[in-house]
């Protein structure tokens, strides 16, 4: 157990003290020294230091280990009971990412997750540097049952995705050319939903997460679709020249996308391959249009207890274990879909039909 070095900075009306371990303690200007600041005239301060001084004073010297924060704008600290709520209390200011560095002349500096604080406690004054910010996604009301979600590549959606497929009789649509990352998505019971991924759209499994997993599940559902916008101009063509690859078209559909490469790397995940990009289970009337599932640690799709499904116009390529396992359906039509380039862990089928009783109907693309 490493010892303790106390910390102390004393002002009229404030003080702040921390106990931190010997090597997070850094600042050692006269300011630090309790009493100092009636006796050295370079901590002289005004009688109500402003809050961002005492925050800055107490942000510098922190420490998961112990810390203690009170402040009053009375002239009696323990007895005057002003102590107000603040707004700078409510801030996230991110756990810190350094000691506190000292720059001399009794300027002390520390970079947090979100701001960089800096502290002269000669001149009382403090400042701060906020980093900027990822955008949170965003969900827009467009009528009482339809919702719009403007997603960032860069910030977590799982709990706003989650929100908006968790209702009945509802209609939501992803912004074209957003990303959502997400953790794994369960929809579960619903009936009558819809849900649109704009052109360029994606749902992105979140990367290094060690939940997966499937990307997006569908248990005991019913009426539910969920579709591709129409791609972009500049996505329109016909066939490629390669008889065996993807088209323009086929490889811009909205997008189900995950980290195969990941998920086969022994030092990242143990192995599995049921990392599927969509499972269906237990339900009816179901209805993918205008899709791209790629990349999976299992398969692109898993039915199981499915029926009245029509899967049209899919790219489903490379994923891991299948492109689509069938384990029981009834009832399902696959129109107009590509299932390409599976490979890594056996069996490695573009549709592989485990149950001989699976009833199915189908037109193929070739």
């Amino acid at each position: 157990m490493s010892r303790a070095k106390p910390f102390a900075a004393v002002r009229p009306s404030l003080m702040i003290i921390s106990a931190v371990p010997w090597q997070t303690a850094t600042s050692d200007c006269s300011c630090s020294n309790p009493g100092a600041a009636a006796s050295s005239p370079g901590c002289a301060l005004p009688e109500k230091p402003e809050i961002s001084f005492s925050l800055a004073a107490f942000l510098v010297v922190y420490s998961p280990h112990y810390s203690y924060y009170s402040v009053s704008t009375g002239k009696l600290a323990y007895q005057d009971g002003d102590f107000p709520w603040h707004e700078e209390f409510d801030r996230n200011y991110g756990s810190p990412l350094e000691v506190a560095t000292d720059h001399g002349n009794g300027t002390f500096r520390r970079r947090f997750q979100h701001v960089t604080v800096e502290l002269n406690c000669r001149t009382g004054e403090a400042d701060y540097h906020w980093a900027p910010r990822d955008p949170q996604p965003l969900a827009h009301l467009k009528s009482d049952d339809e919702k719009l979600i403007e997603c960032h590549p860069t910030a977590d959606s799982t709990a706003i995705l989650t929100d908006a497929f968790s209702n009945s009789h509802a209609t939501v649509t992803l912004a074209a050319g957003r990303t959502c990352v997400s953790e794994p998505l369960v929809i579960t019971g619903v009936q009558n939903l819809t849900v649109t991924l704009e052109a360029e759209a994606e749902i992105q499994a979140k990367r290094g997460s060690q939940l997966f997993g499937k990307l997006l599940s569908l248990e005991s559902v019913s009426g539910v679709t969920i579709q591709g916008g129409a791609p972009s101009a500049h996505h329109v063509g016909g066939p490629p020249p390669d008889p065996y690859a993807l088209s323009a078209t086929e490889l811009a559909r909205p997008t189900l996308k995950m980290w195969r490469e990941d998920y086969s790397n022994p030092s990242l995940y143990n192995h599995s391959g049921h990392r599927h990009a969509l499972s269906l289970h237990g339900c009816s009337e179901v209805t993918l249009r205008n899709l791209r599932l790629t990349g999976s640690g299992g398969d692109g799709v898993y039915v199981e207890r499915v029926t009245a499904a029509m899967f049209d116009s899919l790219t489903v390529d490379t994923n891991l274990r299948q492109g689509m396992s069938v384990i029981a359906a009834q009832g399902l039509v696959v129109v107009d879909s590509v299932f390409a380039f599976t490979r890594g862990t056996p069996p490695m089928a573009g549709i592989d039909f485990v149950s001989p009783t699976t009833r199915l109907s189908f037109a193929f693309r070739f």
